[in-house]
């Protein structure tokens, strides 16, 4: 249960480090998933299962471990 907290925190982190990065990260990254783990882009690219999967093989982490969010332009028209 206390591993499961760690990486559940970890994974929180890596998240709040990316939305107070986003404005980085849009200019590096835009219109594609990122993968962030231990605040650091481990992965990038418009796929995510691609992403996700390279994420994991650099980090030796099961997928769900590692934070992957979409870093959007704000060009998009929906």
């Amino acid at each position: 249960m206390v591993a499961n907290l760690r990486i559940e925190t970890q994974i929180l982190d890596d998240q709040e480090w990316a939305f107070e990065h986003y404005a980085e990260l849009t200019m590096k990254y835009s219109n594609q998933w990122v993968a962030i783990y231990n605040q650091q882009v481990v992965a990038s690219g418009p796929n995510l299962r691609q992403v996700e999967a390279q994420a994991a093989s650099k980090t030796g982490q099961a997928e769900e471990k590692i934070a992957v969010i979409f870093v959007e332009a704000g060009d998009q028209i929906f």
